[in-house]
């Protein structure tokens, strides 16, 4: 069955350094780890195991591996006993003897119990426990009365005391006294409460099948005083312990301990094997039904082929030493070489925009057609407007011409960005901080040149606008032909009119007087038809003026467009020389990223190869066997095929297939490595006391009434 590992924090560093134990098993998903967060902010089942959704995703049925009770370095205060990590004093009412030895009904203070609430649901609400109710024969009548009937006549007259004395004095007359036991039920507020908790831990997703916690602990040493101590109540009675029901665990959970030697031991490095096979053994085993019970505090023990152990080990030792040595020449060999400094770091690249072709003769308003009348020979407005509609489909024509010419030019410069730098040996951090100086100055020269050339096309525009309105309103103050001889014919009869007396006196004068004054009238008439002339040719001449402005302009432009060809060619140069050096200090920076990763992942090859060493000595002595070191079935020449990969694999200890002795009955379960010789799972007895105190005297005291079907009901002292 699958099998998730659920580590606590202490856990999860004592199993730090044997990790590659569990690997292959992963692979062959069998099993999966999970890190448990156990403070009391974890209030649901996705906060203390966030990855278990994941981890269990496609399993039909799996079960539950929690390593660790979460309270690893809490005071003795917090534990019934030290015989049992599980059992938590807590559980008790401590400060008050009348209430039941059991977990209060609400969310528990500790995180193992929270945790097996989560994965199991909360359990059900059975007795709360029982309480004795003593009974007798009556000598005259032979009913059996009950302590319980005289309890009830308790009134406001008849105190509970005087109720029991005359209970003690019948019982005295009586005969055949016996003890009944009757149940404690829940009260309306403890019902509510049982909802609340069930409806708090719904199963949000598949429950698993059952949940195993493991637990270490230290072997117990006592001292002689209270081995004398507990000496004066071995003779009061004591029970099984009833620590599940007390802390109230769902009835899916299985509890075992291993007991391990204190830190400093001379074979705690062996210890740690044998709690970690005993884990990965359970993990990968289905033990049979009859082997773990739930209401019962098991210890876990593996026992170890030494012999095997230490051929096994010292083979490894062998791969470990190859794989040591290729590890540090590849430390050695992977130093970048620094660039030989002759050599440029970024080299210009050339870009030719060729404008040539452009023809910008064609960009220009007619100038011819315009007479000294707006309407002669033809509208002057339909002709401008004629004019400009022209100029519109020349300029998208020239437009296109240099837009060919630069798409033809950015595709060159797509080609050489492209392209691979020809130098591409490693940089020296001089050279990177050099080229880092000079991207940053083109940088700033792009952003001002593209700036610049986005202006052009607005400027066009702005020309033909401006050019346009001001011809439009030279039009419009233009006279029509009609309206110059209205004029000039108002002109003329003004003046007739004006000469008419000054012709008809002279010509009553004499034959001389009338040529003299007919002469100066023609002279005056013709200076009048001569300033109108004038002044219609100046109108003319500024509106041609005008035209011959815009198309001096539009020259203008032209030849800007046409020098602007360089700037391009600079541009698109300066751009595929940035885009190549900016390439070039990426690659650099991401090679120097992977020379640092490599660097790293191989100081932490080196220092784990290391410490698997010295600890693989450590169990190689502990098992009693001599170091010798045999040839490893790795060459450092092999490992260079394989890569860092492979000699990562290397740490993983050698597997082989078979299967390990089941408590010494016969049954045989699944070795996972083929040094394990027996799994044992060994049934300890915890018992609560029943009439006297603690099992513990070191540990605080405080009664409790054992509920249960089928237990016992007289009150102890924890």
């Amino acid at each position: 069955m699958f099998t998730v590992i659920l580590l606590s924090e202490y856990s999860e560093r004592l199993l730090s350094r044997w990790r590659e134990v569990f690997v292959p098993f992963e692979e062959q998903d069998q099993i999966a780890f999970c890190t448990w967060h156990q403070g009391q902010l974890a209030g649901s089942l996705e906060q203390a195991v966030p990855d278990l959704g994941a981890a269990i995703k496609g399993k039909e049925e799996w079960r539950v591996l929690v390593v660790g009770t979460g309270h690893e370095h809490g005071t003795p205060s917090e534990y019934l006993s030290r015989d049992n990590p599980f059992d938590f004093a807590g559980a008790l009412a401590l400060d008050n003897p009348t209430l039941p030895g059991v977990a209060p009904m609400e969310r528990s203070a500790y995180s193992l119990v929270r945790l097996t609430h989560m994965l199991l649901g909360y359990p059900e609400l059975g007795p709360m426990g029982f309480e004795p109710d003593p009974s007798f024969r009556d000598a005259k009548t032979e009913q059996v009365r009950y302590e319980s009937d005289f309890m009830a006549g308790v009134t406001d007259e008849v105190s509970r005391a005087e109720a029991e004395r005359a209970f003690r004095e019948a019982l005295a007359e009586g005969h055949h006294p016996q003890i009944h036991y009757r149940v404690q039920e829940a009260s309306p507020e403890e019902r509510e409460k049982h909802a609340a908790l069930t409806k708090l831990y719904e199963a949000r997703q598949a429950r698993p099948t059952e949940v195993l916690s493991i637990a270490t602990r230290l072997p117990r040493t006592e001292l002689l005083r209270n081995q004398l101590n507990a000496a004066w109540f071995a003779h009061e009675r004591q029970q099984s312990s009833q620590f599940v029901e007390r802390n109230r665990y769902p009835a899916s959970c299985r509890f075992l301990v291993h007991d391990m030697k204190p830190q400093g031991h001379a074979s705690v490095d062996l210890e740690e094997l044998r709690f970690v096979m005993g884990i990965l053994t359970l993990a990968v085993n289905d033990l049979p039904a009859s082997g773990l019970q739930s209401d019962r505090l098991y210890r876990l023990d593996v026992e170890v082929d030494d012999v095997e152990l230490g051929h096994t080990l010292n083979r490894h030792l062998g791969d470990l030493v190859d794989v040591r040595q290729y590890v540090n020449q590849r430390l050695q060999t992977v130093e970048l070489q620094p660039r030989p400094t002759e050599s440029a770091v970024l080299e210009d690249v050339s870009i030719k925009v060729n404008f040539e072709k452009l023809r910008g003769e064609t960009l220009r308003v007619p100038e011819s057609g315009y007479s000294l009348a707006t309407d002669r020979p033809s509208s002057e407005m339909e002709r401008w407007r004629s004019g400009v509609d022209a100029l519109g489909r020349e300029i998208a024509r020239f437009l296109r011409e240099p837009s060919r010419a630069l798409a033809q030019a950015v595709s060159e410069t797509r080609a050489k960005q492209g392209r691979s730098m020809v130098d591409d040996s490693p940089l020296s951090s001089i050279d990177v901080e050099e080229l880092q100086e000079d991207l940053a100055r083109r940088s700033n020269g792009l952003v001002r040149h593209a700036a610049d050339y986005g202006a052009e096309p607005e400027r066009l525009r702005e020309l033909i606008a401006r050019n346009d309105k001001q011809i439009r309103k030279a039009i419009n103050e233009r006279l029509t032909a009609r309206s110059i001889g209205i004029v000039l014919g108002v002109a003329l009869g003004v003046w007739v009119a004006a000469l008419l007396p000054y012709v008809i006196k002279a010509y009553f004068e004499g034959p001389l007087n009338l040529g003299e004054s007919l002469l100066v009238a023609l002279v005056l008439v013709g200076a009048v038809v001569l300033v109108g002339y004038c002044v219609l040719e100046v109108m003319r001449r500024q509106l041609v003026g005008l035209i011959k402005r815009t198309n001096s302009e539009l020259r203008a432009y032209v030849s800007a467009v046409t020098r602007a060809a360089q700037d391009y060619a600079s541009f698109l140069s300066e751009l595929v020389t940035y885009t190549l050096g900016k390439r070039r200090l990426l690659e650099e920076q991401a090679r120097m990223r992977r020379h640092k990763s490599e660097q790293q992942r191989l100081k932490r090859l080196r220092d784990r190869i290391e410490d698997k060493i010295e600890l693989e000595k450590s169990l190689v002595k502990s098992a009693g066997c001599a170091i010798q070191i045999q040839q490893g079935d790795y060459a450092v020449s092999e490992l260079e095929k394989f890569g860092l990969s492979r000699a990562e694999r290397i740490l993983l200890w050698p597997r082989s297939r078979g299967t390990c002795e089941f408590n010494r009955s016969g049954d045989s379960v699944v070795a996972p490595y083929a040094f394990i010789k027996r799994l044992s799972v060994e049934a300890l007895v915890i018992q609560d006391p029943m009439d006297g105190p603690a099992l513990d005297p070191n540990y605080p005291r405080a009664t409790f009434t054992p509920h249960g079907p089928n237990d016992g009901a007289s009150r102890g002292a924890l």
